[in-house]
């Protein structure tokens, strides 16, 4: 639940966090200029759940039914919950998955540009990142606010990604971006034996310090679930406390059970809104500009069933001298006789009421189209129909239309989930070691641990996460990219049938990495004066673009002349395997492209005098001069090859 209290090193210049008195004070006045918000959001919670007919009570401080009038009965037709539903849906579907963009096209960086994606996407299946954030959006349409937290939990020895309500979040009082706020604070609400199991040399002060209520929260969390009354026994309300200053701390009362820096360099806690307003520190949700329409909207439909009943069962006008009694008519069954007086008027009758105007039904028809329009969906976007419109182009042009009013949200969470991301990998590299990640991801934890040990991402960028592409990663989607990648012919069928049958279609990716892994592995081994064998059942694409890659690199051209040959050696090796020897010895004699080197001493004379420069034309002899000095050492040591020039046979 909570980052454990590892001693992390104090950031040079960074101030004191406050003491515990002065942060417990600014936490209430927080809570207190958050109220207005609160309130809101607890409207929100209650319209959603349909209990609309409201009213403020001032002395209890919360919502409370409007009293109902028992002769009339009260509509309610709640359209925000299909609304709420829909964006959920469409929102949750397009849940983001990571990429990893390398730096730069090194080997070195592509490696641990794989290492990272491969990193991320074993932890968001592992921690259900799509259900995190399904939970974030469910508070985004509620509210308008959430937050990511991610920490390292001690306990399970693992790094975890939780949603954030908005109630437990709090930010410095007067602050309209949470880039201006100097802190900003998470609650949680624990037993006292969870804290004290955590804590354990604050025990004492944790036993004696009581259990607090917040009844803030009392209008959301009990009267709106129908656990008016009801609280929790035994619980402490706990801050954890993040500086923009790098310091953090957990805050009981007005102690602090520990103080420390950040374990990452990217924050913890990521804050997202549904709809930013400039100027305004809190979103704002799908559901608040709905209410006061949703207000009017039963209202008029309540008025419609009103007069639908009285049409119905109306009025009767009974003359005095008829000799009706009063309840002669109370019951209006069929067939039912009534005796009056003849002789003393005119019989009983019934009085139609008026019908309802139109302009009432086109009002409601009205307020529904508006409250479509507010949440950016329509009527072709909830599956059904839309009045005057046949095409189908023209609908699925609306539901694209609806679709690009999602477009500022879904920036938003990829936003968050970019810094997320960062967060993630940090903490995975600080707290994760070589073994741990073995068990986690079998034998490619190893290859992942060592690139994540080598990357700093912040003070020298080695990656950049992206998050843009917003695709899908379930099971018919990666099967329906394979059948793809096999149409366009960059997959054989043999592997295409492996990756459908063992669903393993990102094999090829892990492959490679591992492969990038040990060919790095050997030209370390080569830098430091050692002999290696490269053997064919090795990735020879992976060591020809590493070996090639660093023989481009100022550190080769550093190093002394006989490790320069060796690994053009190696490098010339693995380019020419499985072609013809003469290749291979070609390649080896002709080292270079400029200087121009020629087979035969005349031709390189004459090479020698098309060059325009005096040390271009240097630079050609030297080089033919190297090639027929190794020609005729081969020569010397292979006799035998000029066995074929002699004549067989007499003289005669």
């Amino acid at each position: 639940m909570m980052i454990d209290a590892i001693p992390f090193e104090k950031k040079e210049g960074a101030p004191d966090i406050p003491k515990a008195s002065i942060m417990a004070k600014k936490i209430e006045d927080s809570k207190r200029y958050r109220q207005s918000y609160t309130k809101v959001w607890d409207l929100c919670s209650l319209f959603l759940q349909g209990k609309q007919h409201l009213r403020w009570n001032k002395n209890l401080k919360n919502y409370i039914t409007a009293p109902e009038d028992r002769r009339k009965n009260r509509v309610t037709v709640n359209i925000i919950l299909n609304i709420y539903r829909n964006i959920l849906a469409r929102l949750s579907i397009a849940y983001p998955s990571i990429a990893v963009m390398p730096s730069s096209p090194s080997t070195d960086d592509i490696e641990k540009a794989e290492a990272s994606e491969t990193m991320l996407r074993y932890y968001w299946h592992n921690e259900h990142m799509k259900d995190t954030i399904t939970e974030v959006l469910e508070w985004l349409l509620l509210t308008g606010n959430s937050a990511f937290h991610t920490f390292y939990d001690p306990d399970d020895d693992r790094v975890r990604t939780r949603a954030v309500s908005p109630y437990d979040l709090l930010f410095e009082e007067g602050t309209t971006t949470p880039s201006e706020a100097k802190w900003v604070s998470l609650r949680h609400i624990v037993t006292k034996e969870d804290l004290k199991a955590a804590y354990p040399d604050q025990a004492d002060y944790i036993e004696k310090s009581g259990s607090a209520p917040d009844n803030t929260y009392d209008s959301l969390y009990q009267r709106a679930a129908g656990n008016n009354g009801a609280e929790l026994k035994d619980r402490l309300e706990i801050f954890e406390v993040y500086t923009s200053n790098g310091e953090m701390g957990m805050l009981l009362g007005t102690k602090w059970l520990y103080k420390c820096c950040w374990p990452t360099k990217q924050s913890p806690l990521t804050f997202v809104r549904y709809t930013n307003v400039p100027g305004r520190l809190w979103g704002l949700g799908m559901v608040e500009p709905l209410l006061e329409l949703q207000m009017m909207y039963n209202k008029a439909r309540t008025q419609v069933m009103h007069n639908a009943e009285l049409m119905g069962n109306p009025k009767w006008l009974v003359p005095k001298s008829s000799g009706v009694s009063r309840d002669a008519l109370s019951d209006s069954r069929p067939g039912e006789k009534v005796m009056y007086n003849a002789t003393s008027g005119p019989p009983p009758q019934q009085i139609a009421a008026a019908p309802l105007p139109n302009y009432i039904l086109d009002n409601i028809k009205q307020l529904s189209a508006e409250m479509l329009d507010v949440a950016g969906v329509h009527s072709t976007t909830l599956g059904k129909r839309a009045i005057g419109i046949e095409s189908g182009a023209a609908i699925q042009s609306l539901a694209n239309k609806d679709s690009q009013q999602l477009q500022v949200t879904q920036s938003n969470i990829e936003q968050a989930i970019r810094e997320v991301s960062v967060a993630i990998l940090e903490m995975c590299k600080k707290f994760y070691d070589k073994p741990k990640m073995i068990r986690m991801m079998d034998e490619t934890g190893r290859i992942v641990h060592k690139a994540l040990q080598n990357t700093d991402l912040v003070d020298s960028p080695e990656v950049y996460l992206e998050a843009g592409t917003l695709f899908r990663d379930e099971k018919p989607d990666r099967d329906q990219r394979i059948l793809e990648m096999t149409k366009l012919g960059l997959l054989d069928k043999t592997e295409a049938l492996k990756a459908l049958d063992y669903k393993t279609g990102n094999a090829r990716v892990t492959k490679r990495m591992a492969g990038f892994s040990h060919a790095h592995d050997m030209l370390n081994a080569v830098l430091v004066g050692a002999a290696i064998e490269v053997f064919p059942t090795d990735d020879l694409e992976a060591f020809s673009e590493v070996f090639g890659s660093f023989m481009r690199r100022e550190e080769y051209y550093q190093m002394p002349p006989e490790r320069q040959d060796y690994i053009r050696d190696v490098y010339v090796s693995i380019a020419s395997f499985g072609k013809p020897d003469e290749e291979f010895q070609e390649m080896e004699f002709t080292r270079t492209v400029f200087p121009r080197v020629e087979k035969q001493p005349d031709e390189a004379v004459a090479g020698m005098a098309s060059m325009t420069s005096g040390l271009g034309a240097s630079q050609m002899g030297q080089a033919s001069m190297d090639m027929q000095q190794r020609r005729s050492l081969l020569d010397e040591g292979n006799p035998e090859a000029g066995l074929s020039n002699v004549r067989m046979g007499g003289t005669g």
